[in-house]
């Protein structure tokens, strides 16, 4: 028999055949209707900071520039610097003022809404393509109305010291699939990448990994419909400087496994971990395994790390088992190491 279409890609799979597009299979062999495009809708009909039937695109001032925009209209710009004139869009001279996927192919290194523009234009993203993204600072900070994002095809493998504020503010989004950042590595800051999306209910990493070095301050702080984000095996290469308030008020979350992260590198005893898990409830099962884990670090490294020494962490409230290793090492951390540990005790 043959692979069974969702109901999603069978509508795509007919819009696509209508149009003529090349069709290809996606990173993980689903139906990809927009080839290495990457890929946003935009409702134009929002008056924004250009006004109504007008999409400027926001880039930022980081490598070279060398694409084209296919503005859904019919027509298309060639694009050659951050500041190109061909990045803003008039509607209103074509097919006016609605809703359109916009498709950028070639090299665009940095979408940069930094919270301002015609950030609430957007409204999803639905391909991350292949345009050799270098950063990804802010790229979607502040876009309030965007609600999904998909991956069909990709590679977003970024190196620059500084990639927060990904998705800050996006207070509609409730489903990200990173899946096209696929066996990429990236690499610098990472704080504040979902902060304060209360819809947010899934995030899918796939393969992506986050590494050394890293921080991951507030990354998933005032999330409290967030249910799903895998089992934190994207960090666990990462030896970050931070992660306070990491999942701070994601009250809903399930299945993550912090016996996975690296605290070896943190940078302050009183913040690094400080409301890391507020609000949360890890299981008893990996919160053991994260006591013994965190006790094992705190032992292998506090001699040249000092800040493994006094440290303050909250781990909501999280039940440890009684009477066995997990409850042994949470007193070592304590009583041998200074920590400061919030809780909800024994199960």
């Amino acid at each position: 028999m043959g692979q069974q279409l969702c109901e999603g890609e069978k509508i795509a799979l007919g819009d696509a055949l209508c149009r003529g597009v090349n069709l290809n299979r996606g990173i993980l062999g689903q139906f990809n209707p927009y080839g290495n495009a990457f890929v946003m809708e935009f409702d134009t009909t929002i008056a924004g900071a250009t006004g109504a039937g007008i999409l400027a695109i926001p880039a930022g001032n980081t490598g070279g520039y060398n694409a084209v925009v296919d503005w859904g209209d019919g027509t298309t710009s060639a694009v050659t610097a951050y500041n190109d004139a061909n990045l803003t869009h008039d509607y209103t001279a074509t097919t006016g003022a609605g809703v359109y996927d916009v498709k950028i192919t070639g090299t665009f290194p940095w979408l940069f809404f930094n919270n301002g523009g015609d950030k609430l234009k957007l409204l999803k993203i639905k391909n991350w393509g292949d345009v050799g993204f270098a950063l990804l600072q802010s790229m979607c900070h502040g876009c309030a109305n965007l609600v999904s994002i998909t991956s069909y095809s990709g590679k977003v493998a970024v190196t620059a010291s500084n990639n927060y504020n990904l998705f800050n503010g996006c207070s509609s989004l409730e489903y990200a699939d990173l899946r096209a950042f696929y066996d990429s590595v990236i690499v610098g800051t990472s704080n504040n990448w979902f902060i304060n999306n209360t819809k947010l209910k899934k995030v899918i990493f796939g393969l992506t990994k986050f590494s050394t070095p890293a921080g991951f301050a507030g990354f998933f702080s005032g999330a409290p419909a967030l249910e799903d984000c895998g089992n934190l095996s994207a960090f666990e290469d990462a030896a970050a400087s931070t992660y306070s308030s990491f999942f701070n008020g994601a009250s809903s979350v399930v299945g993550i496994e912090p016996q996975r992260l690296d605290i070896s590198a943190i940078n302050s005893a009183a913040a690094s971990l400080a409301n890391m898990f507020a609000g949360v409830t890890i299981s008893t099962p990996n919160y053991d395994a994260t006591l013994i884990d965190f006790e094992a670090q705190a032992a292998a490294y506090s001699g040249t790390n000092a800040n493994l020494v006094n440290t303050v962490v909250h781990f909501g409230n999280s039940k440890f088992s009684s009477g066995g290793a997990a409850e042994a090492a949470r007193a070592s951390l304590i009583s041998t190491y200074g920590w400061t540990i919030t809780d909800g005790g024994a199960a």
